[in-house]
């Protein structure tokens, strides 16, 4: 249950193109208005005009990044938000980190981080326990990248190999493993359960990427839907159900892989597409359109409320959702679009 949307602009262009599935893909209807009251909370900022919120546990406890100086151009610090207060995790010794998974206990935290102050083009995955940022390494390349960690301190995410290349990994007991892409493919992991089940993407070329599910002994391809160019795995809950979204001709649109079949989400009014992001154990799954936030459950697809009115240059997204149906994400906070702040929907 968790997301990587704010690697996704930097690094995941280099190895995600698609994501979708079928085998019965069922348009889901969708709706305008939430069916129950729900509240949008502002959680602020490090001290910036930006911030923006990428997972939650069953604590309540969220993690993120956050502009640190109201300077609108100024480096971003990775952060957990625990009971009304937004706390700066620090960086490996550069200019600016993510966090973008936080487990169940709360006391494990993982993201990247930049090393050396100055220096952009080098990111190391870290993992964050007992108020201390330990670097998880790479595969000999210059940059990695956690994206989930579970209680039993697993952390997935994906490193550059020392030719260059992107390999999905999972860091487990102390060791950084590959998850066995083949040198011709790239391939990313974005989050894991607690059982240990991995989901992410292998692309073999710019026209095929294949949503995968890894278990400690095996690999899964997960089916495109029938016209899609490909299809991304954002999420996966403790059942091994599946959150993502593919890429078409039309654009994006989201999907839930469970049970063996394929259910495509619809949209909401107005929007052209969708992408799934996060999802529970009760297989509520969120995520964003065109311009709004939105929960999917029971075939049925809800759009969440905002900071401020959508409109030109304003918007909001969700990215993941814990068991009490707590949603975290981020939304635009002023009407002109030039602040965003990090937010939890709460009934």
């Amino acid at each position: 249950m968790r997301n990587i949307k704010w690697i996704r602009p930097a690094v995941l262009a280099l190895a995600t193109a698609a994501m979708a599935g079928l085998t019965a893909a069922t348009a889901a209807t969708a709706s305008a208005a939430p069916t129950a009251p729900v509240r949008v909370v502002d959680l602020g900022t490090l001290g910036g005009p930006y911030s923006e919120a990428t997972a939650i546990n069953d604590r309540g406890q969220v993690v993120g990044g956050s502009s640190i100086d109201p300077d609108v151009f100024s480096d971003w610090h990775a952060f957990r938000w625990d009971r009304g207060r937004m706390a700066d995790l620090g960086t490996l010794g550069g200019n600016g980190s993510r966090a973008t998974g936080i487990n169940e206990r709360g006391d494990a935290v993982v993201g990247w981080s930049q090393l050396t102050p100055g220096d952009y083009d080098t990111t190391h995955a870290f993992l964050w326990r007992a108020g201390r940022m330990i670097d998880l390494g790479t595969l000999g390349g210059s940059r990695s990248y956690a994206t989930g960690v579970n209680d039993r301190y697993e952390v997935a995410g994906f490193s550059e190999t020392v030719n260059g290349q992107l390999h999905a990994v999972v860091w487990r007991h102390g060791r950084l493993i590959d998850l066995g892409t083949p040198d011709d493919q790239t391939s990313t992991a974005t989050a894991i359960n607690n059982r240990g089940t991995i989901v992410g993407e292998v692309r073999a070329d710019m026209n095929t990427t294949v949503p995968v599910l890894w278990r400690p002994s095996s690999r899964t391809d997960l089916p495109v839907p029938a016209g899609e160019f490909g299809a991304a795995a954002q999420a996966v809950n403790d059942k091994g159900d599946v959150a993502g979204y593919s890429f078409g001709p039309i654009g994006n649109s989201a999907y839930l892989w469970r049970n063996g079949q394929v259910t495509a989400l619809g949209t909401l009014p107005g929007s052209t597409g969708a992408r799934a992001m996060g999802i529970n154990n009760h297989d509520q799954v969120v995520g964003n359109t065109d311009f709004d936030a939105f929960v999917w459950q029971n075939g049925k697809m809800t759009a969440l409320p905002a900071l401020v009115p959508a409109g030109a240059g304003t918007g909001s997204g969700a990215a993941d959702i814990n068991n009490h149906g707590q949603i975290v994400g981020q939304s635009e906070s002023s009407a002109d679009g030039f602040t965003q702040h990090a937010v939890i929907w709460t009934h």
